[in-house]
């Protein structure tokens, strides 16, 4: 059985008779805030808009809704105001999508050829870009489109190499220049680390208790019986302790280059092996001494493959929740195209590639939209908010209202 819930107000269908809007959408990659950057604002860019729209007879007298996302990347379409634009897109509702540039509406070369060559054409909705001269009511997308795309994609990883670098120069330096600062530290002002007391107590306490034998459940269980929470009284967990055993900074050592943003179909942030970490004496932020770090490891050696997990991920992965438990379906085993919930394998069970059909064709149903030949991430990421999966029981909740007004 698949049930459809509804999580928005947002309607998929327009009534008879109701002429399409024109959609504005909008983007920059970091919060405006008060800032008016030239030319790449919020504001400046719906001006523009709304510039072009009033000289077009077309467009100009309709109705207008704008879309903006106020510090969201334009390497990956995860961002409320385009998935909302492109529901409505699938759905019939928006007749224009008007864009500065199409460096808005993504940075993914891929991805942006993928909409406006393969995607969108098969959809009554004219694309407006701009900057790039391009209408596609009067023009197909052609190779100077194309070429500035892969310009807009490549300026991100040119942009990004020089953020990395700069940040590798402050660690240098002995700033440090990571986001979150290791249990035990805090800056000073010139932004470099220094051991806060009391919490470098019970970090000791907490690699005594290790080269002792015991395990991270039980450091952390007697961290809290003993109320060794320090003055924020932090209630320990097995993952803290274990990173805290595991950190190489309590030895005096400058640490840094443990995550690295990689361009795949978009930014995304990934764990360093322990074998690229870059390392720097430090013997002013040591905790404890190198002997008892060494006799930690051996205590509590590093797993296998630097702990890291291999593999993309599943496509449905954030989405498919256990009925029973609540808690995410994962892969049975690596690569495996099958769902299950840990908690039982066997109770609880679906494949990817069934759940992705089901999806579908729910949709395709329901919103009469034929056959959908998008990208099924983008599908996803458009259209549900979340699946529950219960034995024989589906039920997906959607972040569009499906059924027909």
């Amino acid at each position: 059985m698949v049930e459809v819930q509804s999580m928005s107000n947002t309607q998929t269908r327009s009534e008879d008779g109701e002429s399409g809007v024109t959609a504005v959408y909008c983007r920059v990659s970091k919060k405006s805030g008060n800032s008016r950057e030239s030319g790449d604002s919020l504001a400046n860019q719906a001006e523009l808009a709304m510039r072009w729209i009033g000289q077009d007879a077309g467009l100009r007298g309709g109705e207008i809704r704008y879309f903006q996302d106020d510090g969201y990347t334009g390497t990956n379409m995860k961002r409320p105001a385009v998935q909302k634009a492109l529901a409505g897109i699938f759905c019939g509702k928006i007749q224009a999508l008007v864009v500065k540039d199409f460096s808005r509406l993504s940075r993914n070369h891929l991805q942006l050829s993928e909409l406006l060559e393969l995607i969108l054409p098969g959809y009554p909705v004219r694309v407006i870009s701009i900057a790039d001269g391009y209408d596609s009511a009067r023009s197909s997308y052609n190779m100077d489109s194309a070429i500035k795309n892969l310009f807009y994609e490549y300026y991100c990883r040119d942009i990004s190499h020089k953020t990395r670098e700069a940040l590798y120069g402050k660690s240098r330096e002995g700033i440090y220049a990571a986001g979150r600062v290791p249990y035990g530290y805090r800056r000073d002002r010139q932004g470099r680390l220094e051991i806060v007391e009391e919490e470098a107590l019970l970090v000791r306490k907490i690699y005594e208790l290790s080269c002792q034998g015991e395990s991270c459940p039980s450091i952390a269980a007697y961290m809290n019986q003993s109320g060794g929470g320090g003055t924020n009284r932090r209630v320990w967990q097995a993952a803290a302790v274990w990173r805290i055993l595991h950190d190489p900074v309590y030895a005096g050592n400058d640490v840094w280059h443990r995550y690295e943003n990689r361009y795949r179909d978009g930014f995304i942030t990934e764990s360093v092996p322990r074998s690229g970490w870059y390392l720097q004496k430090n013997k002013r932020l040591a905790v404890i001494s190198p002997e008892i770090y060494m006799e930690n490891k051996r205590c509590h050696p590093f797993p296998t493959a630097d702990g890291h997990k291999k593999g993309p991920r599943h496509i449905f992965h954030g989405l498919t929740k256990c009925g029973w438990c609540g808690r995410a379906l994962c892969r049975a085993e690596k690569g495996s195209d099958l769902l299950v919930c840990k908690t039982d394998r066997q109770k609880n069970k679906i494949s990817c590639d069934r759940l992705l059909q089901i999806c579908k064709r729910v949709f395709t149903r329901r919103l009469e939209m034929g056959d959908l030949e998008i990208n099924e991430e983008i599908f996803l990421r458009i259209f549900i908010s979340k699946i529950v999966v219960k034995g024989g029981e589906i039920r997906i909740c959607a972040k569009v209202t499906v059924a027909n007004t």
